[in-house]
């Protein structure tokens, strides 16, 4: 059931060949973000690798409820290009917005948008009582708009 999940899930987001020329993988580390004066206003908790559903942990420390624009300002300083917005936060759903999506629905290619869906959703994962992340933004030829679960990204793992 979850490879057919992952699969529907990705054929939703693709719809064109693989170009994955157009991606550039950036590893993050805690030592080249800048949290600024506190690091509760920005937070990135792990680095994605989504061809081998596995994550690193990126922030070690503890954060007992971390605020889901701490997580989306660190999002954004990963990617800059892909400015993502918070709208507000309904029962379990997050609801957020990319007002200026053509990086990511034109320009990275399907590989690089599968990829930021998965960095984006496992981080804002993070933040408690979120199970649904609601993506809203113009819909383009590598990715479109929707809702992704907690479910569909259960299979990254961490890496050993």
């Amino acid at each position: 059931m979850k490879n057919i999940l992952a699969a529907t899930t990705f054929l939703f987001l693709l719809s064109c060949n693989n170009s994955a020329d157009n991606v550039t993988d950036k590893e993050v580390t805690n030592d080249t973000l800048s949290f600024g004066e506190n690091p509760g206003d920005t937070l990135y908790f792990w680095n994605v690798n989504n061809e081998q559903s596995t994550r690193t942990k990126v922030y070690t420390e503890e954060v007992s409820n971390p605020n889901v624009q701490a997580i989306i300002n660190g999002l954004n300083m990963v990617y800059p290009d892909i400015l993502l917005q918070f709208n507000n936060v309904s029962n379990d759903t997050l609801n957020v917005s990319i007002p200026q999506s053509e990086k990511l629905t034109q320009q990275m290619g399907t590989s690089g948008a599968s990829q930021y869906f998965a960095t984006a959703c496992v981080n804002l994962f993070e933040a408690h009582s979120i199970n649904y992340i609601h993506f809203d933004f113009k819909e383009g030829d590598h990715a479109r708009p929707g809702i992704f679960s907690r479910q569909q990204f259960a299979d990254i793992k961490e890496a050993k």
